[in-house]
């Protein structure tokens, strides 16, 4: 199976917003959409066993054209019960998609950029979205990891080897 991210990220592109961790981002949807459905199913269960005996003797009761017609409101009572749970589902993986993607990208940024300083690009710094502020501690401090190694001395917090001889 080809790789999601690589067909939706051209050559060299960053990309603002895709399918970051693909089997995660579908997980996450599968388990959300299997709890809707058990509550759908129990709504549906619960719906039937209050209205359609009440339905059915209705409709057992009443004249011919109102018979037609409760059946029509109860045929577009269904359409729009579909109509919604489809939407909500829809919902869901978006949400889903979208909830993965923000916790998920900086982590995916990280780990480019200690792949990029384990090659020797010294030059290589994270650019987090503004909204990633939970990751930026560690952004910065990966970045000030960057800039020491670039300019060839001690890394951040770390003291030379003349203030370890001093010492």
């Amino acid at each position: 199976m080809p790789d999601l991210r690589l067909l939706l990220q051209g050559a060299g592109q960053r990309r603002a917003f895709a399918l970051v961790e693909p089997r995660q981002q579908v997980r996450l949807a599968i388990i959300m959409l299997s709890i809707t459905a058990l509550f759908v199913a129990l709504a549906l269960a619960n719906s039937y066993s209050a209205f359609a005996p009440m339905l059915r003797s209705a409709v057992m009761a009443a004249p011919e054209v109102w018979s037609q017609d409760l059946m029509a409101q109860a045929g577009l009572y269904l359409v729009v019960t579909v109509a919604l749970v489809v939407l909500y589902a829809a919902a869901m993986v978006g949400a889903s998609i979208a909830f993965v993607s923000q916790m998920a990208g900086p982590l995916i940024a990280i780990r480019r950029h200690a792949r990029s300083l384990q090659m020797g690009r010294y030059s290589s710094r994270i650019h987090l979205r503004a909204g990633d502020s939970f990751y930026g501690e560690i952004a910065d401090q990966l970045n000030a990891l960057a800039e020491a190694l670039e300019r060839g001395g001690p890394a951040p917090g770390e003291r030379g080897e003349e203030a370890r001889e001093a010492a």
